[in-house]
């Protein structure tokens, strides 16, 4: 129900905008790669009332970044809790008086609040770190979604709810968004200067190998697997094989022939 509403505030939001778009090589030129205030700006020429348009979007933001940080902590305890994270012992604490994760959220906000403070030294870098958001929240979608298509969907035949055929062409669609890796690396425009290159491909390739290392390292010895209704919580080790871990990691039930 959300998504249809979404799609037609989207429309009914951009439509004015397109009728005030200034040159595109204009909105290019500016490192920040933020265009909406200079569109309102161009549009109005009135520093007070471009920012009294952007209010809401500002509301809208603020409200977001509460959630993200709550999404995002509740994820860092997660982890922590199975043993997949560095400083699992400290992460993994609840705060019974305040009722949260307080250690796991703290984390998450200081994290939040220094990729914030990164747009001030360098808007490459910030706008690098902004693409790697939708990135690596593709390729988390995207990679147990490919490797249950490569397998030919084995992992999960015993699964308690099916689409049958149907959920094939959802995973088919699903693993489509794969494409959109490529696209987030690529430069806004052809003419490459050092402020606008795209490092978002260099930032992601470095997210991969530090989860990579760690895993290796350490993570694949310490982690277990969240513990699933009537099932007793135990550790995998080195006896699952490395597909078997992944669809674990993502909370898919294996099922050995």
């Amino acid at each position: 129900m959300q998504s249809p509403i979404h799609t037609h505030l989207r429309i009914l939001f951009l439509i004015p905008i397109v009728f005030v778009l200034p040159n595109l090589g204009f909105l290019a030129d500016f490192a920040s790669a933020q265009p909406l205030p200079i569109i309102f700006k161009s549009a109005i020429r009135s520093s007070a009332r471009t920012f009294g348009l952007l209010m809401p979007l500002i509301i809208l933001d603020v409200i977001c970044g509460i959630g993200r940080i709550a999404a995002s902590s509740r994820c860092v305890w997660a982890f922590a809790r199975d043993g997949a994270m560095p400083g699992a012992k400290g992460l993994m604490k609840i705060n019974w008086k305040l009722g949260i994760s307080l250690n796991s959220k703290l984390l998450s906000l200081i994290v939040y609040i220094l990729l914030d403070l990164i747009y001030f030294g360098s808007s490459a870098a910030c706008n690098a770190f902004s693409c790697v958001e939708v990135l690596t929240l593709n390729a988390s979608y995207t990679t147990p979604t490919a490797i249950n298509l490569l397998t030919k969907r084995k992992q999960v035949h015993e699964c308690k709810f099916s689409l049958g055929t149907f959920g094939i062409l959802c995973q088919y669609c699903g693993a489509w968004s794969i494409l959109t890796i490529p696209l987030f690396c690529m430069p806004l425009r052809l003419s490459i200067e050092v402020v606008r290159v795209n490092y978002a491909s260099v930032v992601f390739a470095a997210v991969c190998v530090v989860s990579s290392g760690w895993y290796w390292a350490r993570g694949c010895k310490s982690y277990t697997r969240p513990p699933a209704p009537g099932l007793r919580r135990e550790s995998h080790g080195n006896s699952l094989s490395f597909v078997s871990r992944i669809f674990i990691c993502f909370g898919t039930e294996h099922h050995d022939a």
